[in-house]
């Protein structure tokens, strides 16, 4: 299957390459180099009991570190530096802030409240996220619910995405986005931050 579809709007880019080679290399170097997946639910205060930060994010991690998977981290910083010399041109240092994230939604109800990517960029500059990604890995009729919202300023309003295989999105890290709760099946993405 080809499909090659992009919306550029000055807030978020949205596409996709059109080739479904380049997804199932993905998936395939995914299974080849990922641990075992672990639950994630961490956003918000140290201090919060495992209950309340399921209330905010809840979901499967696991991650990709960036220096041993070459095809998976190159097609991803391809992807950012073309839409950043496209659309933004912000100085960046050509790094990623932390490994790849792959994120699962595989039960019902798992989500992401409203969040922003900045990281650690609040308390130490050195560590700010500027730009980040997702890429979907799942096909959209492969499960219902599991929306992606951003929230654009200009002007204020939601615009909400069905990824399905292949797409990815690309916007600045301070941008409010979440993850609407799953409904059935399964979804997965690769989610990375750079700077």
């Amino acid at each position: 299957m080809s499909k090659s579809n992009r919306y550029e709007d000055s807030e978020f880019f949205y596409g996709n390459l059109g080739n479904d080679t380049i997804p199932d290399g993905i998936i395939k170097n995914i299974s080849e180099a990922t641990p075992e997946y672990k639950v994630g639910s961490y956003y918000g205060s140290e201090n919060d009991n495992e209950e309340e930060k399921k209330k905010i994010r809840d979901c499967t991690l696991s991650w990709l570190e960036v220096s041993d998977l070459n095809y998976v981290e190159t097609g991803l910083r391809n992807i950012i530096e073309n839409v950043n010399n496209l659309t933004w041109k912000f100085p960046l240092k050509h790094e990623w802030e932390t490994a790849i994230q792959v994120t699962s939604y595989s039960k019902v109800g798992h989500h992401y409240e409203w969040h922003t990517d900045t990281g650690r960029g609040d308390e130490d500059p050195e560590h700010k996220r500027i730009i980040s990604v997702v890429y979907s890995l799942s096909h959209d009729k492969d499960y219902e619910g599991g929306e992606f919202v951003l929230e654009k300023s200009d002007p204020l309003c939601e615009v909400t995405f069905k990824f399905d295989y292949g797409d990815f999105i690309v916007f600045p890290s301070d941008k409010w986005h979440k993850v609407q709760p799953l409904l059935k099946g399964d979804r997965m993405t690769l989610v990375g931050w750079y700077r």
